[in-house]
């Protein structure tokens, strides 16, 4: 799958590069809370089920357009309450996909797991995380890539026993690893060798070296986002220089390909001559699922008229 890893090279991740991890895509999560029935602390059923009408009837295909919808088009009170709840509810949900999955078979989780792949590139280049050769821009507010990359390079370089020297090197390489989360994330990663002083929500093994605080302020809006934020001119800066891109579930939006950098969304360039994989000097590789040709090309004629 990955037969270019040399020079700089920059993963592009959607939400279906975590399905395997057992979290929703973007349509998967509307179904799911629009059809779920459940309670979240600090807002009524009646604005939950008002919320989730709203959702269904929009019939758009993500949470995260529809509050993007509901901040142009609402008024000032209705958007903010439909963003206030729309945060939470992603949060609810991201959190229970979590609980789901053991983060202790995060590695053990073979089928479709593209983590395993891309470590068994790389386990004995460890250098190139370090030194930013290679790198990862998301547009998904979980950290399972985090996870695993800390549960592989924990095990790989030390025995079941670590001395607070070994936990101090393997903080400083996760600490490295350039992953730029465009829309934020569910909370914060906390890194310590002292984990239990940040008080994590729960902590990721015995180690306690990783913990997750959750907060749904760190999730972040299309609108809340902008051109001037410095870590998205950071990841701008890194799709240019980049010479191996590889995408993988995602959905080719215009507004998040743009954002990038991207004058041409390159999936359209690739259908247009799948041969010729360059896109301005760089290698390029593109995943589609469920997205034919004849899906790109008319979409690339409506964009044209």
């Amino acid at each position: 799958m990955f037969s270019k890893i040399n020079n700089k090279t920059l993963f592009i991740l959607g939400a279906g590069a975590s399905v395997f991890f057992g979290l929703p895509t973007g349509a998967q999560l509307v179904k799911n809370i629009t059809k779920g029935n459940y309670e979240i602390a600090g807002i009524t059923g009646t604005d939950l089920e008002e919320f989730k009408k709203k959702l269904k009837n929009t019939g758009l295909k993500s949470i995260d357009l529809f509050l993007e919808y509901a901040y142009k088009n609402y008024s000032k009170e209705d958007s903010e309450k439909y963003i206030g709840i729309g945060k939470e509810v992603i949060l609810y949900f991201m959190r229970i996909g979590e609980k789901q999955f053991n983060y202790n078979e995060i590695v053990e989780k073979v089928n479709d797991n593209w983590y395993l792949e891309l470590w068994d590139r790389i386990h004995d280049k460890q250098y190139k995380l370090r030194d930013g050769s290679i790198t990862f821009i998301t547009f998904n507010y979980e950290f399972s890539l985090e996870i695993f990359l800390y549960k592989v390079i924990r095990h790989t370089n030390y025995s079941n026993k670590l001395e607070k020297e070994d936990k101090e090197k393997i903080i400083d390489l996760i600490k490295k690893i350039k992953i730029i989360h465009i829309y934020g994330t569910v909370g914060d990663i906390i890194l310590n060798t002292d984990v239990q002083i940040f008080s994590p929500d729960f902590s990721i093994d015995s180690d306690n070296l990783m913990g997750i605080k959750y907060d749904k302020d760190r999730i972040k809006l299309i609108h809340e986002r902008n051109d001037a934020d410095s870590d998205i001119k950071e990841a701008k800066k890194i799709v240019e220089e980049a010479g191996n891109i590889y995408i993988l579930g995602f959905g080719y939006d215009d507004i998040n390909m743009k954002k990038l950098g991207f004058e041409i969304n390159p999936l359209e360039r690739l259908v247009k001559n799948i041969k010729n994989r360059k896109i301005n000097s760089k290698s390029i590789y593109a995943t589609r699922y469920k997205i034919n040709d004849r899906k790109v090309l008319d979409k690339e004629e409506k964009t044209d008229k």
